[in-house]
């Protein structure tokens, strides 16, 4: 018998997709991030609001955050 924690940065950004945008954007909007603890490693991971919007990037609901022009003029 082998007792190994399978949890992982990319499992957790999938649970934080599945619970979706607005749940995401409400806990960073309360605590100024979220992080996620594995109950059987204890190992934390932490997605900031740069995190998050990568998160939901393909999502056609989310307003992508501004960024520095395309072009000088």
């Amino acid at each position: 018998v082998n007792f190994a924690c399978r949890c992982s940065r990319e499992r957790v950004a999938r649970m934080l997709e599945a619970l979706g945008r607005e749940e995401v954007a409400d806990i960073l909007a309360e605590q100024g991030g979220v992080t996620v603890t594995c109950e059987f490693c204890k190992k934390p991971y932490t997605f900031d609001a740069v995190d998050a919007a990568q998160l939901f990037a393909g999502d056609p609901g989310v307003v992508p955050a501004p960024g520095p022009p395309d072009s000088v003029n």
